[in-house]
């Protein structure tokens, strides 16, 4: 295993998921700084002043207040896709670990009307988005998950 991994943002707004991705980070990269962004905000600026090694991301996040947000808050179903487009957008490349808690999400496009994508549409946008850089998506929750988020870290080997 690669244990040069030194810095680790991870993207994720529920404290129980993150308590449990931190640990299987702890364990594969014993070594690295773990740092956290709560928001969707917070991740696209903690992206754009860091040299992050590796990145994992959620996919439904907060929307913290601000230009680029409801007034009051929020949550978007979608906000961590906001986040690889950034990443695709900006030409910024960071291996990437997707780890997300559902397996569709409600999108709303401009008529009002609604749409639902899968977790393997997201899958495959975030693959065209970031080529090699995605390591994995993986839905969190299910039976199995851990091994396939060390799999995943493996990669990085």
């Amino acid at each position: 295993m690669n244990n040069s991994i030194t810095d680790i943002l991870a993207v994720e707004d529920i404290e129980q998921k993150f308590e449990d991705i931190e640990r299987v980070l702890g364990d594969v990269f014993p070594q690295a700084r773990i740092s956290r962004a709560k928001t969707v905000v917070e991740a696209t600026d903690q992206l754009r002043d860091g040299e992050w090694q590796l990145l994992i991301l959620d996919i439904s996040m907060d929307i913290a207040p601000s230009a680029s947000g409801p007034a009051r808050g929020g949550h978007a179903n979608l906000g961590g896709m906001d986040v690889v487009e950034e990443m695709f957008l900006t030409e910024r490349e960071v291996p990437t670990v997707i780890v997300t808690g559902f397996d569709y999400f409600i999108t709303t496009r401009s008529d009002l009307s609604s749409d639902a994508q899968t977790f393997s549409d997201i899958e495959a946008q975030a693959a065209r988005w970031l080529g090699g850089s995605l390591l994995g998506c993986i839905r969190y929750g299910i039976s199995g998950w851990e091994p396939k988020l060390r799999d995943a870290l493996e990669k990085l080997a």
